[in-house]
């Protein structure tokens, strides 16, 4: 079992290994409403949508998930 800290909360992931960051997003989104268009930070760094099946993410790893807002 394996804690991660995703939009300031909690999260854990029953996975005993590493995971990739497409895999805690799944487990993530099985859990909760998946936005219609977001981008993800890890640790603060920008991660793109093609590599999130080969990034790796550790264990107490902090996770934004941004949404795009309309305004002016």
């Amino acid at each position: 079992m394996n804690t991660y800290f995703v939009n300031g909360s909690e999260f854990v992931v029953e996975d005993d290994h590493p995971i990739t960051l497409g895999r805690l997003l799944q487990c993530y989104f099985d859990k909760n409403k998946k936005p219609t268009m977001f981008a993800v930070a890890v640790n603060k760094g920008f991660v793109a949508q093609p590599s999130y099946d080969s990034t790796y993410v550790e264990p107490g790893a902090v996770v934004d998930l941004f949404s795009p807002i309309q305004g002016g």
